[in-house]
């Protein structure tokens, strides 16, 4: 399997079109190695301490709010500069279904 490109999984927006207000910013998006477990914003699985993943920090609406994504889904946000957001939509479809248990 082929490394990840952070660069490629930070030009993705994961929000485009949905910020817009004149308060609304992002503060952070870098790619981290995670130190403690959690769930993925993308799919809803699990964050492996170690990983690399994807952490954004944006102001929403006058609230902070704190975002992070899963190794594999930062995967397919680098892919979907190739595969036409495929890889993308299975991961989210993941997530709604994760969540709708």
């Amino acid at each position: 399997m082929k490394e990840i490109n952070e660069d490629d999984v930070l030009a993705y927006d994961p929000f485009e079109g949905d910020f817009g207000d004149t308060g609304d910013r992002t503060l952070k998006d870098k790619m981290v190695t995670a130190r403690k477990g959690g769930e993925c914003h993308m799919c809803a699985g699990n964050i492996v301490p170690g990983e690399r993943i994807r952490s954004r920090s944006d102001i929403f609406d006058g609230q902070m709010m704190y975002f992070r994504w899963c190794n594999a889904c930062c995967r397919a946000m680098a892919d979907s500069w190739e595969d036409g957001g495929l890889a993308l939509e299975e991961r989210t479809s993941m997530g709604s279904e994760m969540r709708s248990k």
